[in-house]
């Protein structure tokens, strides 16, 4: 049975730079939408960027859904988190190089543990204006 967790922040951004003597990171282009020139195309790098509290061992599943939801097919990283306490602090953040970009509408990031959703975001993709 999967213990208590809840999430405390959920961010997208294009890089992730971390302090070698702090540990502390830096976002770089934090978005809610990407512009591009046409579709198909390809999203050259996405951070998914989580800051979790949970008690236990968990797995964890990065789930990426495109607009026509599975039909667009879904890109997803698996991994495994261990809390040492339920106060604990878990930050990470995971790349994804060249996400496709099959059209236009919003993309929705999940993040799942033992099946169940416990925290989401979306993006839009749109055409970039002026650019044909």
């Amino acid at each position: 049975m999967p213990s208590r967790r809840f999430q405390d922040g959920i961010l997208l951004c294009d890089e992730v730079m971390r302090d070698k003597d702090s540990g502390k990171r830096a976002y770089i282009g934090i978005f809610e939408t990407i512009h591009v020139s046409r579709f198909p195309s390809l999203h050259r790098k996405l951070f998914v960027c989580f800051r979790l509290r949970g008690k236990g061992i968990q797995k964890i599943d990065i789930e990426i859904i495109g607009p026509k939801g599975r039909e667009d097919g879904m890109v997803s990283k698996q991994g495994t988190i261990e809390f040492p306490s339920e106060e604990t602090l878990y930050d990470e953040d995971v790349p994804f190089t060249e996400l496709k970009i099959p059209h236009e509408g919003k993309y929705t990031v999940n993040l799942v543990n033992d099946g169940t959703s416990i925290a989401s975001t979306s993006f839009y993709c749109k055409l970039r204006e002026g650019i044909s």
